[in-house]
């Protein structure tokens, strides 16, 4: 029965050392974390961005976007919160079960060593060692004698060593479990904080909007304004695509392009995900695609790239390697370059300053231009597409994580 509940204890403590005690490395702790941080990040140059609006105009459409912006980074920072708080919730559970277990374990293994004391104690084992063994009828019982005293005094130094690495190893569960309750309780009260500042937040987005609605027909004119950006932007992707086509007489389609171009189109698509971002800083504040309008009901608005929010005077880079093919003029909206990279292009609109010209190659990361901030609102936009020959596609899901 001894030498079972030794190796038991044994095999309890080197499970508890491999799996216990190990410093937590779990994967999803440190992706929580690390989007926590980004979070934090992403909420502190929005406000920042939202100061500067501020500064010109108390109410605009571009503030409101920004409000919205953070709005969601706020709401998206207190779920991570949420999942940080119940990751740590399942490891105090486990910590409570491990710390029972290792109690009863070591109270089940004093209660062995008590009974192996006594047991010493009542049959004077270890009073006259030597008198024990010679005390023997034979050589043959004297020397069981000495094996067994010998395996005795092993078994109790066995017993004694187990109980007290136990006792380390409650005493680390207890001081982690303890380290893990702060950490939560921590955690709790800045959610509980951003839960509240969110709460001021939607305040402040609905006094804005309630402004914006009195000026609705400014708002209509914008829209209006917009869509025409929009199809000047959309008719010189076209006349591009017409022109390669009439002067090669062959359509701008990946089979056609020469091996130069196709290297360039090769890389371009091998960099979805990880192409930098066309400014230093910044924060998209209207995204691709159909979407509600922030303040008109029941319209619709459609977006052929994204907007990226940014600061005074922010240098504009090209994405990838490739050919300025464009730049024009939009009546009201600066300038627009387009750059092509084998059968993908890249636009940049709302630009001033256009520091290339028709023809230039660029390389990833080039300036060409700066970002035109808006007098009235102090805003700073760039606004991004990207296409595939006519296929228009989310830029989003092309830039580098920040």
């Amino acid at each position: 029965m001894y030498y079972s509940s030794i190796m038991r204890c044994v095999g309890i403590i080197v499970f508890i050392l491999i799996f216990v005690l190990l410093p937590c490395t779990s994967q999803n702790k440190k992706e929580l974390e690390e989007k926590k941080i980004k979070y934090q990040k992403e909420i502190d140059y929005t406000n920042k961005l939202i100061k500067q609006n501020s500064e010109k105009q108390k109410g605009s459409i571009e503030k409101l976007r920004l409000i919205d912006r953070k709005l969601d980074i706020r709401k998206n920072l207190i779920l991570n919160m949420n999942a940080e708080i119940g990751i740590i919730n399942n490891r105090i559970i486990e910590k409570n079960q491990i710390i029972k277990s290792l109690k009863n374990d070591l109270d089940e293994i004093k209660r062995e060593y008590e009974k192996l004391i006594y047991y010493a104690y009542k049959n004077h084992v270890t009073n006259d060692i030597m008198l024990f063994i010679l005390s023997s009828e034979s050589f043959n019982k004297a020397y069981k004698r000495f094996k067994y005293l010998k395996q005795y005094s092993q078994y109790r130094k066995k017993q004694s060593n187990i109980i007290n690495a136990l006792r380390k190893v409650l005493k680390k569960s207890i001081y982690e479990l303890e380290k893990k309750k702060k950490n939560r309780e921590k955690l709790l009260t800045q959610r509980f904080k951003e839960k509240k500042v969110l709460n001021n937040e939607k305040g402040e987005q609905k006094l804005i909007i309630t402004n914006l609605k009195s000026n609705e027909l400014e708002l209509k004119r914008k829209l209006k304004e917009q869509k025409r950006i929009t199809e000047n932007i959309e008719n010189e992707i076209i006349k591009l695509l017409q022109k390669y086509s009439k002067e090669k007489k062959l359509s701008l389609s990946y089979k056609n392009l020469s091996p130069e171009d196709k290297l360039i189109s090769n890389g371009f698509r091998r960099n979805k995900g990880s192409h930098v971002w066309p400014t230093d800083a910044g924060i998209i504040t209207t995204f691709f695609g159909e979407q509600t309008h922030p303040v008109l009901k029941n319209i619709k608005i459609y977006n052929n790239g994204i907007d990226i929010a940014t600061e005074k005077g922010s240098e504009v880079n090209a994405l990838y390697d490739g050919v300025v093919s464009k730049i024009f003029g939009i009546l009201g909206a600066n300038y627009a370059i387009i750059i092509r990279h084998g059968n993908f292009y890249t636009v940049y609109q709302n630009i001033i300053k256009v520091s290339v010209k028709i023809g230039d190659s660029v390389k990833t990361g080039n300036i060409i231009g700066y970002v035109y901030t808006d007098e009235k609102s102090n805003s700073s936009l760039l606004h991004l597409e990207i296409w595939e020959e006519l296929k228009k596609l989310n830029p989003e899901i092309w830039l580098a994580t920040r």
